[in-house]
């Protein structure tokens, strides 16, 4: 007992790792309990009238459900085509986009719930989501001042694979116990201070290579798209410009990438407010 009073809640955290398996089967059984006893119900309340309810649930949920996901796909399919739509176009790609990362959201924390991801005791839930959501929030910076952008296309893939690849980078890294450096050679670096006796540890290379990723992305990718938009008349009355997009800008800007949703949900009646702006000066 008092070896575990001296644990710190860091230590207490990791200690509960090995109870990782004994969640997840908990959970996966709780859920297994809550599908049987749904289908009785089903049962009991449909009588003899529907043959088999579980299947007719289904094609009335997929029936309901298909046009819509068939319609949004089309949708997103055309993100190539960007860099010649209007403004309107742009902003309401990006609010459709959206729809996704909040449902994927929404799934990752009621799934989190279960456990099932919780390796060492570290919700790898979370982490999909935002490598999920940041990554598509990093391409609709991009999308939403499309024709101004060099490469385009390079650069709506590229920044997708690079924020994904690195958050999933920063997870592994937390996967890892200890510190980022060797504890003697951080005791001795502390006493000399010198760099070179520093031992650096598997989660210290994998949080240093997201560190180094996620600087890249708020030093240079993200200024970059601010030089595009002021270098094409921003904050300027303008039909093809976002009004507001330095504000949205700092919005996504970490640790703030999880408001962007509801700055974009804006946009599309100030824009209106904007082409009739430029329409008044013209």
């Amino acid at each position: 007992m008092a070896s575990v009073e001296a644990l710190n809640n860091y230590q207490l955290f990791r200690a509960c790792g090995p109870l990782y398996p004994a969640f997840a089967i908990e959970s996966l059984t709780s859920i297994i309990l809550g599908f049987f006893f749904t289908y009785l119900a089903l049962r009991i309340v449909v009588r003899t009238d529907v043959k088999k309810p579980i299947n007719a649930s289904w094609r009335m949920f997929r029936d309901y459900i298909s046009p819509v996901v068939d319609e949004w796909w089309t949708l997103m399919k055309t993100w190539p085509d960007m860099p010649n739509k209007p403004c309107a176009d742009r902003i309401t790609y990006c609010r459709n986009l959206n729809i996704a990362m909040c449902l994927a959201q929404a799934l990752a924390a009621f799934f989190s719930v279960f456990r099932w991801l919780h390796i060492d005791n570290v919700n790898g839930l979370r982490y999909l989501g935002y490598a999920f959501t940041c990554s598509l929030m990093q391409a609709e910076l991009v999308v939403l001042i499309a024709p101004y952008v060099p490469c385009y296309k390079f650069n709506v893939v590229s920044v997708v694979l690079f924020t994904h690849a690195f958050l999933i980078c920063g997870w592994i890294g937390s996967l890892h116990d200890g510190f980022l450096f060797e504890d003697a050679s951080w005791e001795l670096f502390k006493s000399n201070w010198e760099v070179s006796v520093l031992v650096i540890t598997n989660k210290g290379i994998a949080i240093g290579i997201t560190t180094a990723c996620l600087a890249f992305l708020c030093l240079v990718q993200m200024p970059f798209l601010c030089l595009c938009y002021f270098w094409a008349g921003g904050c300027r009355a303008h039909r093809d410009l976002p009004y507001y997009y330095m504000r949205l800008m700092c919005a996504v800007w970490p640790p703030g990438q999880t408001y962007e949703s509801i700055v974009v949900g804006h946009l599309m009646p100030v824009q209106a407010e904007t082409d009739a702006e430029a329409a008044r000066q013209r």
